[in-house]
């Protein structure tokens, strides 16, 4: 088994086993999960951006007094698209090392048979 710890604390850690791939979050236990490489189709990081519909409202009130406009974005995110769900899933990468998130993904690509572009 390998493990990846992608964040000390809250301790959020990837593990790799022989059949499975796991997400164990210490900071947020919803994001646990386990995953079979056999139902995984494509895993990658969507990085964060700029979430235009509340940064546009956040300027437009401060026109009528309300604290200057900020600028909000999404976080990156680990989304992982299996066959047994429709829907994608994502997982928020707060304050985690993206080096070893995307080390762990080409990992399971490779399992999974998905060609990485490096």
């Amino acid at each position: 088994m390998e493990e990846f710890i992608i964040r000390e604390r809250p301790e959020f850690k990837l593990l790799l086993t022989e059949e499975l791939f796991k997400i164990h979050n210490k900071g947020y236990p919803k994001d646990n999960k386990n995953y079979k490489y056999s139902e995984i189709t494509d895993i990658k990081i969507v990085p964060r951006e700029i979430n235009w519909g509340i940064t546009f409202a956040s300027y437009i009130s401060s026109f009528f007094g309300a604290p200057a406009g900020q600028t909000f974005r999404k976080k990156n995110k680990l989304r992982i698209s299996t066959i047994r769900n429709e829907k994608e899933e994502d997982t928020l990468l707060i304050d985690c090392n993206l080096e070893k998130v995307e080390l762990v993904i080409k990992k399971v690509k490779s399992k999974i048979g998905v060609k990485t572009n490096t």
